[in-house]
């Protein structure tokens, strides 16, 4: 099996390694509490995770698997890092959503959406269609039909970099909620996860991806809000 091959299982281990490392780093280093929700899932999904590598033969696990545990981890370790860090410039009689938002949320938007559509165009070639297909509706039906046929068929895994860059693109929908949530000018950059949210629901043909776009946009609204 490959998931038990000694290869895969360095990997996991130097994997977990630097997971600990950054709990180490995130417990010393920004002094987080380890009852705080970030940290305390952290600890959590990294015992998980080592009870899996050390039992690799019983319990096999992916060295994406723990990528992923790890990326969700990050992300909210930087949610962590930037609520105090609104506290701590809030305290200081200085505007945090000025700071905050001009210098990163506009940047981290665009990158995002071209993420997004570099997944697009990553998972249309892996289906053997041209990038110029996008702009015709017969054959983005085709491509559809396509993609949901060798979904039936279990004929096709989606591709790495597609994973990697609609992970990426996913992420920036936080922060595209939070853009809107401020009332900038340019509020209507915002939008842009959407679009491809929608594209990407046409060709993967199911309602999860602009689902996922949504629900996260909104939590990126809502919990600037909140705060």
């Amino acid at each position: 099996m490959p998931l038990v091959d000694p290869i895969y299982n360095v990997l996991n281990i130097s994997i977990m390694i630097g997971f600990g490392l950054l709990l180490f780093f995130a417990r010393y280093k920004f002094k987080i509490s380890l009852l705080a929700p970030a940290l305390f899932y952290g600890l959590f999904w990294f015992f998980i995770c080592l009870l899996a590598v050390l039992n690799y033969r019983i319990f096999p696990i992916h060295p994406l698997t723990l990528i992923y545990v790890i990326s969700s981890f990050s992300m909210l370790l930087l949610a962590h890092i930037l609520l105090n860090s609104k506290i701590i410039l809030s305290k200081l009689s200085i505007n945090p959503q000025r700071i905050y938002n001009v210098y990163w949320n506009k940047l981290i938007i665009i990158i995002g959406f071209f993420l997004g559509i570099l997944a697009i165009i990553t998972i249309i070639i892996a289906h053997g269609f041209a990038i110029s297909d996008l702009f015709s509706p017969s054959k983005i039906i085709l491509l559809s039909n396509e993609a949901y046929a060798s979904k039936v068929r279990g004929e096709f895994s989606m591709p790495l970099l597609y994973t990697i860059f609609i992970s990426m693109f996913y992420s920036s929908c936080i922060f595209a909620g939070i853009q809107y949530s401020n009332d900038l000018k340019s509020s209507r950059i915002a939008f842009l996860p959407f679009l491809v949210g929608f594209l990407v629901m046409l060709v993967e043909t199911t309602k999860a991806p602009f689902l996922y776009t949504l629900i996260l946009w909104i939590g990126g609204y809502l919990s600037d809000k909140v705060f």
